[in-house]
């Protein structure tokens, strides 16, 4: 079901521009983003500095556990920590169509991962297509849930893990359907369906909603899809969405930031907007 939100946010744009930027995460005041190239920058309130390079692109999931930065790159899982780069987990099946994305702490301490398919059909690996977990330093891989395409980003509300998962994309191979997945501590789950060529990337929850960034289908023209901000809430017993109408870009994440603003990413654009209520 689809909504409508009305202009309840003040927005402001940070003085920051990233190079085709993929995933962000707050440590303290520091804002640190990944770009598509395979660098992490970090910035706060100034020039964003370069403190990781090399990684193997694209880079799509960034956590901080601790003082350990937790960077999803394809193919592995690295920890970065007192300068040092180390891969906790390899040999993921990353080098079809999809990659590794996402990564979130989960409350019984592991990290889960959002693993896509090999390709749009069907995957013969048996971690692809799945939402995996392990401890911090890569023990205990194992699959959480199955029944995914590309689950991107990940989100915790308690013990309850929500997913965004862009379907089989290119319209030629839409098997699936651009969605929101709630997933229970036993792995099982039920989605939100969105609409065709939203292609969810990343969420997280706002004062108890859950906000999600659609980049807009990057398979089909421009004025085939609606890059935006939506936001997912409970209706009369069930899951409804609306829109935040604003101009956000392409949003490619969101994170709730440490003045307690929701701030959004532009993938395309490479800017980052700061949302707060009026």
């Amino acid at each position: 079901m689809i909504l409508s939100a009305g202009p309840e946010f003040k927005v402001d744009t940070l003085i920051l521009r990233f190079r085709r930027p993929t995933a962000m995460v707050f440590a303290g005041e520091t804002l640190y983003v990944a770009e598509e190239n395979g660098r992490v920058l970090a910035a706060n309130g100034d020039t964003p500095r370069v403190v990781l390079k090399g990684l193997k692109p694209p880079v799509n999931g960034l956590v901080f556990v601790g003082e350990t930065l937790f960077v999803s790159h394809r193919g592995k899982v690295s920890a970065f920590a007192n300068g040092i780069l180390s891969d906790v987990v390899v040999g993921l099946p990353s080098f079809g169509l999809c990659s590794n994305n996402g990564l979130a702490l989960g409350p019984d301490g592991r990290l889960y991962l959002g693993q896509g398919e090999e390709d749009c059909f069907s995957s013969s690996h048996s971690l692809a297509g799945a939402i995996l977990r392990f401890k911090r330093d890569g023990a205990g891989l194992e699959v959480f849930s199955r029944g995914f395409h590309d689950p991107w980003g990940l989100a915790f509300q308690g013990d309850t893990l929500w997913v965004s998962d862009p379907g089989c994309y290119p319209p030629d191979y839409r098997q699936t359907l651009d969605g929101v997945y709630r997933v229970d501590p036993k792995g099982e789950w039920f989605s939100v369906h969105l609409e065709p060529g939203d292609y969810p990337r990343g969420l997280c929850f706002w004062n108890d909603t859950l906000y999600v960034a659609c980049f807009g289908d990057p398979f089909l023209r421009k004025d085939q899809t609606r890059p935006r901000l939506i936001k997912i809430f409970r209706k009369r017993g069930r899951y409804v969405f609306a829109d935040i109408p604003l101009d956000l870009g392409r949003p490619i994440d969101v994170k709730v930031g440490p003045d307690g603003a929701l701030y959004v990413l532009d993938g395309e654009g490479g800017r980052v907007f700061r949302l707060r209520r009026k």
